[in-house]
């Protein structure tokens, strides 16, 4: 993958096709006490649309702590 910013709305090849690939990353959340709640996710991306998207379980506490810290 590239070293330097990429524009999310014309990646270079390199930046797609490590995209293409599975990859597991990390999500950091505030619990509610404060402290980070770190876990694994599976991410997605389409760069035409400029999306990426974390796959979680609507019921787990990754998605609860996103819905709780708000926009």
């Amino acid at each position: 993958m590239a070293a330097y910013p990429q524009d999310p709305g014309s990646p270079d090849a390199p930046y797609l096709a490590f995209w293409r690939e599975r990859h597991l990353c990390t999500l950091t959340t505030p619990r509610a006490d404060g402290s980070p709640h770190v876990v694994p996710v599976g991410v997605t991306y389409e760069p035409e649309a400029r999306l990426a998207r974390v796959i979680a379980d609507k019921a787990s506490t990754k998605v609860r702590n996103v819905l709780a810290a708000g926009p």
